[in-house]
């Protein structure tokens, strides 16, 4: 799975942890009643802004929608009961100041609604909006560490595909400069054994150059017949192995 599929799973899931905890508004609240038109209208608006945040990703129309929910809340207080999800919403859309305000403005003015009602109304109703207000705090709180430990996953993952990487190069150019080695030590043998050989080659040159000077020089003294052919026919010897050491230094 992606990292961007995996983010927005994570995000859901934390939204439908939210939208649980916002039914509980209507536990707290008697007087609120769940299939009423502005709860089921609520409801609508939270899937629609759930869907085009995470699912269509189209932030205009996102903001569009936040704006026109907000309206909604503004005059209808029960709409409030899942106003946390579209704060939730709003922190992938928005900067922090702009939400800021945007549930200042909401929460106050419900809040300044109340004050009209009777002592026992209005207890219950700051109640209901100081609950309203920790859920919108805990969506911005749960936003920031779902994108932070995402974040963290990925870059941890990107480290260990790096060094993975940087592993099979390292292996690549050790082997590369083991070839490398062998080659240079091969061609360092076969140089050394041609500088040996050479040595060997002239050395046995001038060793049979001195011995066909000196059975010439032997065969000029030599009279005795028998004796001058033996001179005679190592002469001819050295003279062959002459002649072939030359064939084999031309070729």
């Amino acid at each position: 799975m992606s990292y961007v599929r995996r983010l927005i799973l994570k995000h859901f899931t934390n939204c439908i942890l939210l939208f649980i905890l916002c039914l509980f508004y209507f536990v707290l609240n008697k007087n609120a009643d769940i299939f009423c038109i502005s709860a089921i209208t609520s409801i609508l608006f939270t899937f629609i802004i759930l869907t085009y945040t995470y699912f269509i990703e189209k932030s205009s129309f996102t903001l569009v929608v936040c704006c026109i929910y907000g309206g909604f809340a503004l005059v209808s207080q029960t709409a409030l009961a899942f106003f946390p999800i579209v704060i939730y919403c709003l922190c992938s859309k928005c900067s922090s100041l702009i939400i800021y305000l945007y549930s200042s403005i909401i929460l106050l003015k419900n809040l300044l609604c109340t004050t009209s009602n009777t002592e026992v109304i209005y207890n219950s109703t700051l109640y209901l909006l100081l609950y309203i207000v920790i859920l919108c705090v805990f969506s911005i709180h749960i936003y920031n560490l779902t994108d932070n430990f995402e974040m963290l996953i990925d870059k941890s993952r990107r480290y260990r595909d790096d060094s993975t990487e940087i592993n099979l190069l390292l292996k690549e150019k050790n082997k590369n400069l083991l070839i490398n080695q062998n080659y240079e030590i091969n061609n360092a043998t076969l140089t050394e054994r041609n500088r040996i050989a050479r040595e060997i080659h002239d050395n046995v040159g001038h060793m049979l150059t001195r011995a066909l000077l000196q059975t010439g020089a032997l065969a000029v003294c030599v009279k005795e017949e028998p004796l001058k052919a033996s001179v005679a026919a190592l002469q001819e010897t050295l003279d062959s192995a002459m002649t072939l050491k030359n064939v084999c230094q031309t070729q």
